[in-house]
C-alpha cells in the first residue's frame, strides 16, 4: 500500500507526497525537522526549499475536536485557525497544514468539483467522527458527491503498535458500531484508528476503492517518522500539506 505516496528527495531530504493531476498532498519526514501550528517561519522555509512559491498558508491548532473551517479567500499570508481540526476549501494555491506525530492524517479531495479538505483524526478525532463532519460540509458548502471524493489515510500509528486501554476502545467502538477494530490483549486492546477511519468513511458513501491507506506506521519507521508513542511527550512533528495547484497564468 506503500506505494500510493511515493518517497522523493528534495536537497537530499526525503519527503512523501502524492500527485492526482492537480491535487498534491506532501508530509514531510524527520530531515526537514520538526513543524508546529506556531511556527510561520517554518513553513515558509519549507515552501521555499520544495519551491512552491505560494504564501497562502492556513494552519489549524489542533484541540482533538471535530470543528472544521471552511477557507473561503485566500490571502498571501501565514493564517492560524483557532480550535479547529479541520480545514475545507476549494481554492487553488491554499495550502491547507496540520502536524502529526502518531494521529491520523486525513486528505480529502474531489476533482469534480476541486475541492480538497485535510482533518486531524486521533483517536479522540475518530471518536468524535471528524470524517463525517468534514464530508457533510464538502457535500453542503459545494455539493460534492460522496462517490466523487477520495481519502488518503496518510502515515500514522499502525495497529501492531498502538496500545490502548479499554475506555478508548469503547469510544471507537461506539461511533463504528464493531469490535472489529481491535485486537483484545489482556486489559489491553490493540487499535486500528486505519480500519476505524475507512469504516466511517464508507459510512458517509465514500467508495471503498476511493478510500486509500498509506501504510506508512510512524512508530515502525523510525528513520522516517517522528511517534508519540515511541518518544513522548517531547518528541517533533511532521506536516501533512494538501492543496490545489495554481494552474499557470
Amino acid at each position: 500500500m506503500q506505494n500510493n505516496f511515493r518517497v522523493t528527495f528534495i536537497n537530499n531530504k526525503k519527503i512523501l507526497e502524492y500527485i492526482d493531476e492537480d491535487i498534491k498532498i506532501l508530509f514531510t519526514t524527520k530531515d526537514f525537522g520538526s513543524f508546529s501550528t506556531n511556527d510561520s517561519e517554518k513553513y515558509l522555509e519549507l515552501f521555499q526549499e520544495i519551491n512552491y512559491d505560494n504564501k497562502s498558508i492556513i494552519l489549524s491548532d489542533q484541540i482533538h475536536e471535530n470543528h472544521v473551517e471552511i477557507i473561503k479567500e485566500g490571502k498571501e499570508e501565514v493564517l492560524r485557525l483557532k480550535e479547529t481540526d479541520g480545514m475545507v476549501t476549494n481554492l487553488s494555491g491554499v495550502s491547507l497544514c496540520t502536524v502529526y506525530a502518531d494521529c491520523v492524517p486525513l486528505f480529502f479531495y474531489d476533482k469534480t468539483k476541486k475541492v480538497v479538505a485535510s482533518s486531524h483524526s486521533g483517536w479522540k478525532g475518530t471518536a468524535k467522527n471528524i470524517a463525517k463532519k468534514t464530508i457533510e460540509i464538502m457535500k453542503k458548502e459545494y455539493n460534492c458527491k460522496p462517490k466523487d471524493i477520495k481519502c488518503l489515510i496518510g502515515p500514522s500509528i499502525s495497529q501492531k503498535n498502538y496500545e490502548v486501554d479499554e475506555k478508548v476502545f469503547k469510544a471507537i467502538k461506539n461511533v463504528t458500531n464493531t469490535d472489529k477494530i481491535a485486537i483484545k490483549n489482556g486489559e489491553k486492546y490493540y487499535l486500528d484508528l486505519w480500519e476505524a477511519n475507512k469504516i466511517l468513511l464508507e459510512k458517509e458513501g465514500i467508495i471503498s476503492e476511493n478510500i486509500i491507506i498509506s501504510g506508512f506506521c510512524t512508530y515502525e519507521f523510525s528513520e522516517l517518522f517522528y511517534s508519540y508513542r515511541r518518544e513522548g511527550q517531547n518528541v517533533g512533528r511532521m506536516t501533512g500539506i494538501i492543496f490545489i495547484e495554481k494552474k499557470p497564468s
